[in-house]
């Protein structure tokens, strides 16, 4: 398989596939994008690289939540609480850069890095009480 080219198409199809692998909390399929040169972060957290710690990452934070639900068309994002007692999602600031590489892995395209600019403490109020 040739490596694949980087459009905005492909672009936009990559974020969409990443979303939707995101948004039903399933921590293989979201490391699935990703390889060993891949970095994650969030904020102004540390940054986690590769399959082995993407995966504890993904698998600790997917833990709080019954599922979530990304937009692309309005980058907007719903977070739903566990145990919330309506079930309105929490809306929470964020804008999200994506760099991604073609031509690894068989020539799929993979994230070379993806950080999160987010706000979460709507979020971790919902979680702490």
């Amino acid at each position: 398989m040739s490596a694949q080219t980087l459009t905005q198409e492909s672009a936009e199809h990559m974020a969409r596939e990443w979303f939707s692998k995101v948004d039903v909390l399933d921590v293989d399929a979201t490391v699935s994008l990703c390889d060993e040169e891949s970095v994650v972060t969030f904020g102004n957290n540390p940054s986690i690289q590769g399959v082995t710690n993407l995966r504890e990452m993904f698998g600790g934070f997917y833990q709080y939540f019954d599922k979530m639900n990304h937009d692309i068309r309005n980058i907007s994002v719903g977070y739903y609480i566990k145990g919330k007692k309506d079930e309105s999602p929490v809306v929470v600031p964020v804008m999200s850069v994506m760099r991604l590489k073609s031509g690894s892995a068989g020539g799929q395209m993979r994230f070379k890095d993806f950080r999160v600019y987010i706000d979460l403490s709507p979020v971790m109020a919902m979680v702490q009480s």
